[in-house]
């Protein structure tokens, strides 16, 4: 602890809300809107899975040689960064109708949750805000958790944000 003093309150704290799209994505942007106070910075980021493990899973089961024509690659990579476009847009109107100070970011390359922790630790956030479906324990196990990936595994800290209307069934 500094023996200045504590002066949190005058410089403003680094949000990373990552957005999909989905009901816990809109919890994790309105919690964090919440939290947040003049002088923060939002960052909305979408981070998605293209290409690359798409390529290596398909790699792994025709022996490890994929042939892909470039041009559809670049057009398959345009459409998925559009769509995060898309997404992040929709928040960064709620952002500018609340006044709040926001930028966006899609991440359409590698491991979508290794890359949000990775973002996060590039932009040096305070805190990483996600949603979670609340999954049941086998789509779990199946699936894996991007909420629970990102809590063991980010910079910072974490608040996962619970959508209002979620199963938690298996």
């Amino acid at each position: 602890r500094s023996t200045w003093g504590d002066f949190s309150q005058f410089l403003g704290m680094k949000f990373v809300v990552l957005v999909d799209g989905s009901p816990a994505a809109e919890a994790a942007f309105d919690r964090a809107s919440a939290l947040s106070k003049e002088g923060d910075e939002l960052h909305i980021c979408h981070s998605c899975q293209f290409p690359d493990p798409v390529l290596d899973s398909v790699a792994a089961r025709v022996g490890g040689m994929v042939v892909m024509d470039t041009k559809a690659y670049a057009e398959a990579r345009h459409q998925v960064e559009e769509h995060g476009r898309k997404i992040c847009e929709r928040f960064m109107q709620a952002c500018q109708a609340r006044n709040l100070k926001c930028q966006s970011h899609v991440i359409a390359h590698g491991h979508a949750r290794e890359d949000a922790c990775k973002f996060a630790s590039d932009q040096k956030a305070d805190l990483i805000v996600v949603g979670t479906r609340g999954l049941g324990s086998v789509h779990r196990f199946f699936l894996g958790s991007f909420s629970n990936y990102i809590v063991n595994h980010a910079p910072c800290d974490v608040v996962v944000a619970r959508a209002e209307h979620n199963s938690g069934s298996s």
